[in-house]
C-alpha cells in the first residue's frame, strides 16, 4: 500500500507516506498549510522515489479545524483524485484522534473552534460546538471517559478533567486511519469538508 496521508485541519500541518511496512513524516511548528504543505509532499515523494501517480490512494482530513487549512488539504486531494484517478480516504480530525489510546472506548475528544468555542465528540463520532461553560458540564457528567485534546487547549482542559491525554502530534494515528479505512477510499467527487462552524466570512455577513 502507497498512500499520501495529509493533515491540515489541526495547529500543524501534517503529512506521511505509507509505503509498505515504511513510513516517512513531515510536519512543522506552525500553521502554514499554504507554505508547508506541497514542500513536504515533494520532499517525502522525492526521498521515497515515488511520484503522484505511484500512490494507491490518499488520505486526506476533512475537519474540523482551520477553514483555510481544510480548504487547501481538500484541493489538493480532489485536484490529484481527479487527474490521476485516484480514490480518497476522507477522516474528520476527531476520527484522527480517537486513534490515540484505541483500546479505551470509553473516549471524549476536544480541539479548538476558536473564539472560546470547542468542538466535542465522543469517540470522533457525534460532533458539536461547546463553549467553555458547557465543556465543563459535559466533562463533569462524563468524568469516567478519556479526554484526548491538542496540545494547545492542555491548560484549558486539563483543569476540568483527572484524565486527559495529549496529541503531540499525528504520524501514528495517520499510519493507523490509513490502514484502517482503505476500503472506505471514495471518489474525490464524494469529498466533503466538515466545517461544523461557519467561516469568520460567513459570520460577518450575517451580522
Amino acid at each position: 500500500m502507497k498512500t499520501l496521508a495529509i493533515n491540515t485541519a489541526g495547529p500543524l500541518v501534517e503529512v506521511a507516506l505509507i509505503n509498505g511496512d515504511k513510513t516517512n513524516f513531515a510536519s512543522d511548528g506552525f500553521k502554514k498549510a499554504s507554505e508547508s504543505l506541497f514542500v513536504f509532499i515533494d520532499e517525502l515523494l522525492a526521498g521515497a522515489k515515488l511520484e503522484l501517480k505511484d500512490l494507491d490512494n490518499i488520505l486526506v482530513v476533512t475537519g474540523p479545524g482551520s477553514f483555510t487549512g481544510i480548504r487547501i488539504g481538500l484541493t489538493f486531494a480532489r485536484t490529484v483524485g481527479q487527474t490521476l484517478n485516484k480514490k480518497i480516504i476522507p477522516v474528520t480530525y476527531h476520527e484522527l484522534l480517537a486513534y490515540i489510546n484505541k483500546d479505551v472506548l470509553q473516549k471524549i475528544i476536544i480541539t479548538d473552534a476558536a473564539n472560546g468555542l470547542y468542538y466535542v465528540s465522543e469517540i470522533g463520532v457525534d460532533l458539536c460546538v461547546k463553549n467553555y461553560d458547557q465543556l465543563k458540564e459535559f466533562l463533569a457528567k462524563n468524568n469516567w471517559c478519556l479526554v484526548v485534546t491538542e496540545e494547545k487547549l492542555k491548560d484549558k482542559i486539563a483543569p476540568l478533567s483527572q484524565n486527559i491525554l495529549i496529541a503531540v502530534d499525528n504520524k501514528d494515528n495517520l499510519v493507523s486511519a490509513a490502514r484502517d479505512k482503505t476500503r472506505k477510499a471514495i471518489t474525490y467527487k464524494k469529498i466533503e469538508p466538515v466545517y461544523i462552524r461557519q467561516s469568520q466570512a460567513e459570520e460577518k455577513s450575517n451580522d
